[in-house]
């Protein structure tokens, strides 16, 4: 029988988990499995790129790159044998494949890829609801790297970072409601965010993070952010009426104060630098890992989110961090995992395992995720494994 006292667990359906913040409240898990050797389930290649995973129940869908060809998989969690493929023509000849994640929503999957191609997929047969082509259809000016931020689904709208301030579909029939393709967009997927009983998104476009009422994409402030090199390629961080936002390459970060929708920036710290693994949120402290990818040394740092004052920093390694029952999953470049506790007074670490092997060119720049006792790993050749970290929550007569 089923043990009254089981685990609670979530799916991941979106990019960043449940909550779309890196946060999940799944207790099916048990980081002592992350000692030593780790109880890996299988492991394969999904084609290279850098395409997190969305898991929902026994299905888990990624995206890969071969031989310029795209393929979006649907995955059977236990096993990982193909449920299904939809395959789609890429121009991809340096950067390759997917740098979004797929989106389920209510037996539908939505897909963006980072030359403007937008499909919404049937969950369990793969067939294609829908396509538009963002650069096609709307002139949408196609990022240096290509459109990289994930689709959101938000009511009956799929919002998209493309064009100067978004572009929101519906996601029924693919047809656009708001946006131009006049700008060049970020590549951070779009934060969204309620200001006084009213949806609203954070939305990068190239120099400037603007926010956009969801209803109509009606621009209600813009912020200049003006970089360098490099990309804003981290989620913005909103809590209340603030936003924490940062970009490396010598750039920095800052805090943006936008009461009345008039934003006003509180703090700047050059020091803080995140590249590529989103900031953190936890207890009105930032977790931010900072480091660019030009540099051989990076870290993790713990900043105070009112003030940009840091509170201690450890070396990681470049590194893509989650946070799940009140503990931190880091996985740095050189696959390698490292469960610990921590607040703003210190950390401890509570195990540490080697996931996967890398080397100069293979190298692990995205989120781990876990859901369902099932910790997911994957490098940018391509390289997916499941470890099992599950608890025992079966119990017979």
């Amino acid at each position: 029988m089923l043990n009254p006292f089981c685990a609670v667990t979530q799916d991941w359906p979106s990019w960043r988990g449940p909550n779309r913040n890196g946060i999940t409240e799944d207790k099916n898990w048990d980081y002592q499995t992350l000692t030593d050797k780790p109880k890996i389930l299988w492991q394969r290649n999904v084609g290279k790129g850098y395409s997190s995973v969305t898991v929902v129940g026994d299905y888990l869908f990624t995206m890969g790159n071969a031989v310029l060809k795209n393929k979006v998989l649907c995955i059977d969690t236990r096993t990982g044998e193909d449920i299904w493929s939809f395959e789609f023509e890429s121009a991809d000849k340096y950067h390759y494949g997917s740098l979004s994640t797929p989106v389920y929503e209510n037996d539908r999957v939505y897909v963006s890829e980072r030359n403007g191609k937008v499909f919404c997929l049937d969950a369990k047969t793969g067939k294609q609801v829908w396509y538009v082509n963002i650069v096609d259809e709307f002139k949408a000016d196609k990022p240096k790297y290509g459109f990289s931020g994930s689709p959101v689904i938000e009511g009956d709208l799929v919002i998209l970072n493309a064009g100067g301030q978004g572009i929101a579909l519906n996601k029924h029939n693919g047809k656009k409601v708001w946006g131009s393709g006049t700008g060049r967009a970020g590549y951070a997927t779009p934060v969204i965010y309620e200001y006084k009983g009213e949806k609203c998104a954070m939305i990068f476009s190239h120099r400037c993070l603007n926010a956009v009422k969801v209803s109509n994409g009606e621009l209600l402030w813009s912020f200049p952010w003006v970089f360098s090199d490099g990309a804003d390629s981290p989620d913005p961080v909103v809590v209340g009426n603030r936003v924490f936002i940062s970009t490396a390459y010598r750039n920095g970060a800052t805090m943006i104060d936008f009461e009345d929708n008039k934003p006003v920036q509180k703090w700047f710290k050059k020091e803080i630098q995140n590249e590529f693994g989103s900031t953190i949120y936890v207890d009105a402290y930032l977790y931010v890992p900072h480091g660019d990818t030009r540099d051989r040394t990076a870290y993790l740092k713990c900043v105070d989110f009112n003030t940009g004052e840091e509170k201690w920093s450890r070396d990681t390694g470049h590194c893509s961090i989650i946070y799940i029952d009140n503990k931190f999953i880091i996985l740095n470049q050189w696959g390698e995992i490292t469960v610990m506790e921590g607040n703003e007074n210190g950390y401890k670490d509570l195990a540490h395992t080697k996931i996967v092997e890398t080397s100069d060119e293979i190298r692990c720049w995205t989120a781990p995720v876990l859901t369902n006792g099932k910790l997911y790993v994957r490098t940018n050749l391509g390289d997916l494994v499941c470890v099992d970290v599950s608890k025992l929550d079966i119990k017979k007569n």
